[in-house]
């Protein structure tokens, strides 16, 4: 066979257009969209013969269709080039598994307020060798939404901060919460991050106002300067049975009648209360804050997953 510049192209007998198109250039195969056989258009699936003089029809953008790898319908027939054929797709699931996994983890660490996290470590944690390969299998589902959490808990959520001065044994404030070597203590949390059981945390004392309870990975405590440290007091959490805490919480939706309705039958399901509620709206989207007073974060990672699947919703996040 023979390009349009007299070029020969040596293929088996019964080889096709498509496979002709293949053999010239792996892109011009997958761009392939007809073809012409001494100057005479014919189907995909024509087999050729020697000495004919070939020409393939191509779009500039696209790629090649799942129908050619069907035995059936004969438009390949060596097998270097449905090994192309194949290759692409595989490529192609792989992008969109990649991007899918992206998004899942993005989504995670928006829930958790975590940022500038090591994505190569957090790969390496969940036994895998590159981020690449980390997002593909969370893409594929290879890796479930547990698996993920368990691995940012145990990796990016930071042990408090050790205090300079060294206390004695842990007392318990009046509201619950072992503060180091302290006892009857007035104690409030602290309203920029919000910290709830199981969250670690941390006690800063502040004059006048008692202890704050921080999250031991708040922005706050993180930058906190030297000379200021030695405020700092060891905390964990004591029984906090009956115990509410104030969570902010972030939704994102496409704005649509009922769609506050659908988001209080699940508060009123899970028996959370909301202390706050902001909504506004633009550009066809809802956007809304809630102030939700849980027992635990398990209750509220409850909440969020339920309202991950209410119609139109695009993002549900603690704050």
């Amino acid at each position: 066979m023979l390009t349009p510049q007299g070029k020969v192209i040596a293929l088996g007998s019964g080889a096709t257009p498509l496979d002709f198109a293949y053999t010239v250039h792996t892109e011009l195969g997958h761009r392939c969209r007809g073809a012409k056989v001494d100057g005479s258009l014919v189907s995909l699936d024509t087999p050729l013969k020697t000495g004919q003089r070939v020409e393939i029809l191509t779009v500039k953008q696209g790629g090649p269709s799942r129908d050619w790898l069907n035995p059936h319908l004969g438009v390949l027939k060596t097998h270097r080039a449905r090994s192309k054929v194949r290759q692409w797709f595989r490529q192609q699931d792989l992008d969109s598994h990649i991007q899918e996994g992206r998004a899942q983890l993005d989504k995670e660490l928006h829930r958790f307020g975590l940022s500038n996290v090591n994505l190569e470590k957090l790969a390496t944690r969940l036994k895998f060798a590159r981020s690449e390969d980390m997002y593909a299998a969370l893409g594929r589902g290879d890796v479930g939404p547990s698996q993920l959490e368990r691995a940012l808990q145990d990796e990016f959520i930071p042990p408090p901060p050790k205090p300079l001065i060294s206390k004695p044994k842990s007392k318990a404030s009046p509201s619950g919460v072992l503060i180091e070597g302290e006892g009857n203590l007035l104690t409030q949390m602290a309203r920029c991050c919000h910290p709830a059981p199981p969250d670690r945390i941390v006690g800063y004392t502040t004059q006048g106002h008692g202890v704050t309870i921080h999250r031991a990975d708040c922005a706050t405590i993180r930058k906190l300067p030297e000379d200021r440290r030695g405020r700092l007091l060891k905390a964990e959490w004591g029984n906090p049975a009956g115990q509410v805490f104030a969570v902010d919480v972030e939704l994102i939706a496409l704005d649509r009648q009922g769609l506050l309705k659908d988001i209080t039958e699940i508060l009123s399901q899970e028996k959370l209360n909301a202390v706050r509620v902001n909504t506004n709206s633009h550009d066809s989207r809802a956007y809304m804050e809630f102030t939700l007073e849980v027992g635990d974060i398990a209750q509220l990672s409850r909440f969020l997953v339920r309202v991950e699947q209410v119609r139109g919703m695009e993002q549900a996040r603690r704050k």
